[in-house]
């Protein structure tokens, strides 16, 4: 599945690449080691995802890669708001960030949305397949 990525794509990587420095940057000190060692493995998810959906040998395959991101960006949205219950980061920082992680999902979600086969095709447009008549294989 050779091709190049598209504007939109590359700048939701850019995005991705950005909220990942932001978030290392905010939570340096914020909360538990255990804390943030899984916010930094999940935010580097979402980069990796992206990246690796650019490398993709099919379309599933991107479809795939692409929806992990969004799973990953959903989950940082989620550690934003623990984060911001206990009180590991300010309100301010915590919104602004959940807000960024909130863009960049939807810019994903558009993404999939305009790639057809990321979508299982209706049962009504898949042709029915000729059943091939079994080989008589008595040797």
């Amino acid at each position: 599945m050779n091709r190049k990525l598209n504007i939109g794509e590359m700048q939701m990587w850019q995005d991705a690449e950005n909220l990942v420095e932001e978030i290392y940057r905010q939570i340096s000190d914020a909360g538990s080691y255990s804390f943030n060692r899984h916010f930094r493995r999940i935010v580097l998810a979402i980069l990796g995802n992206l990246t690796e959906s650019g490398h993709a040998t099919s379309q599933p395959q991107y479809c795939a890669f692409l929806s992990a991101a969004e799973s990953a960006c959903n989950e940082i949205r989620h550690m934003l708001r623990t984060a911001r219950y206990y009180r590991y980061l300010p309100n301010s920082v915590s919104d602004k960030l959940e807000e960024e992680c909130r863009e960049l999902t939807l810019r994903i979600q558009g993404v999939i949305r305009n790639t057809e086969s990321c979508f299982p095709v209706p049962a009504e447009k898949v042709k029915a397949r000729k059943k091939r008549p079994k080989k008589n294989n008595n040797f």
